[in-house]
């Protein structure tokens, strides 16, 4: 039997995309806006708890959507 020895160790990849649906999105510009706000401010208080993520490699955005709003990692 033969195998090879390798310190080497792939990370692993996945990606998430979660939309969250939601039809008060699309209905008026006042609720794109709110939505981009939203997004915004998710983004912002989730920086400092999501930062040791990034510096393993690990992305993450949250952006609005004609749907609603987008959360990818």
């Amino acid at each position: 039997m033969w195998h090879l020895d390798s310190a080497d160790f792939a990370r692993p990849r996945a990606t998430v995309l979660l939309l969250l649906r939601t039809p008060e999105v699309a209905g008026s510009a006042r609720a794109a806006v709110l939505t981009t706000l939203l997004a915004e401010l998710l983004e912002d208080a989730l920086a400092a708890p999501l930062a040791p993520a990034a510096d393993a490699g690990v992305g993450w955005a949250v952006a609005p959507h004609p749907g609603g709003l987008l959360v990818q990692a």
